[in-house]
């Protein structure tokens, strides 16, 4: 293709989501694409950044983003109809099969495997494809739902389909090829993209580390979220939290509960925040007063909240379900934890809260490692690919 011919992009991927919104400010920036979004999620309002965009496309020139309006404002009921109790993704594979039979694209991008991949393969099924396929992989997409049958004969028969791969960490990559990936696959890379230069916080000395008084708990619940149980570590600790915080964000039911039952008895002051009850801005500062975050799930990719707060100098204690590899050193410059218990997460709690010195020292690590892996300058330099090198 010439340099100015026009790249079309079908991105089927969740309109709502901040990952998305981000990999296009790195993958799009180019004024020859028209991008074409299909959502594949409920969402109640776009994302901010994905509904700028919108509003900047060049309708003359035929270049940006651009959605169709019926999915803009019916993405939730056709969600709920198009679930697996009802119509198994059927509705959302006839309106992609329909935007690639009149887009014609040149690249489509997958971004999430369960909502966006699946129906994708339905659509696809039986078809002759005449365009790159790109499958980025969301935290649990293969780790988690590749144990059940039912999820697991739909992943294998989408990843046959997929041309290039995107992951967080060599884990999924090495699954995937094991359940039938064939192609090739992009350097690894943090779906959540990175932060400016100047979000990253820089390094304290031992008094303005002590002067951090909150204790950063994510609080999912659900199928893989427990947070519920650091909120209950923490109740066990309540004489070592004197003059300290518990911050409970992104709170569901069961951490709501927990702090009732576990915090509030024993005087333990805390704060809830309900799930997109805080900005992005407002979590960086969150975890910018944070001694401590604390992050228990069930199964993870590479959590863009436990990155976040190792950019602004908490200290991380992260289930080892998730991809820490090249991340943080466990027991070096973070806590991770295998078997999740009130015991356990106590003690590295208690850890983090008795050693100055030594979570200080993980402290520069961490920050450094955050500038040089997770910063979008460094991530532009080495990790990302655009649109424009993957299309050619």
């Amino acid at each position: 293709m010439s340099l100015n011919q026009i790249r079309r992009i079908l991105l089927i991927g969740m309109a709502d989501s901040i990952h998305v919104a981000r990999w296009l400010d790195v993958a799009a920036n180019d004024p020859n694409l028209e991008i074409l979004m299909v959502p594949t999620s409920p969402h109640r309002r776009l994302h901010p950044k994905i509904s700028q965009r919108l509003g900047e496309y060049n309708s003359v020139a035929g270049t940006g983003l651009k959605m169709s309006w019926f999915l803009k404002i019916f993405s939730l009921p056709i969600w709920v109809l198009d679930r697996d109790w009802l119509f198994a993704g059927k509705i959302r594979a006839a309106f992609i099969a329909a935007e690639i039979q009149a887009f014609s694209p040149h690249l489509v991008h997958i971004m999430e495997t369960q909502n966006g991949g699946y129906p994708f393969a339905i659509a696809q099924q039986g078809r002759t494809k005449t365009y790159k396929t790109v499958l980025t992989l969301f935290g649990s997409d293969l780790f988690w739902f590749s144990r059940f049958p039912n999820h697991l004969a739909r992943i294998k028969a989408l990843l046959p389909m997929v041309d290039v791969l995107s992951a967080e960490c060599s884990r999924d990559i090495i699954h995937a090829q094991e359940l039938g990936f064939l192609g090739e696959s992009l350097n690894l890379m943090p779906v959540s993209g990175g932060l400016e230069e100047t979000e990253i916080a820089s390094t304290e000395n031992v008094e303005a580390f002590r002067s951090r008084k909150l204790i950063a708990v994510k609080g999912y619940g659900g199928v893989w979220g427990q947070g519920a149980i650091g909120i209950e570590a923490l109740g066990t600790l309540s004489e070592k939290l004197n003059g300290m915080t518990v911050v409970i964000y992104s709170a569901e039911g069961p951490a709501i509960q927990a702090a009732k039952k576990f915090l509030e008895p024993k005087g333990v002051a805390y704060r809830v925040h309900r799930k997109f009850g805080l900005s992005h801005g407002q979590i960086l500062g969150l975890y910018r007063q944070s001694r401590i975050y604390v992050g228990l799930s069930k199964s993870d990719g590479l959590p863009a909240s436990m990155l976040e707060a190792m950019s602004q100098g908490a200290y991380p204690i992260q289930t080892s379900t998730a991809c820490l590899d090249g991340w943080f050193a466990p027991e070096v410059t973070g806590s991770s934890i295998s078997v999740v218990t009130v015991d356990s997460v106590a003690n590295a709690i208690n850890f983090a809260l008795e050693n100055d010195v030594f979570v200080l020292k993980a402290q520069a690590a961490n920050l450094e490692t955050i500038r040089s892996k997770y910063s979008k300058q460094a991530l532009a330099q080495y990790s990302h690919l655009t649109y424009r090198q993957l299309v050619g």
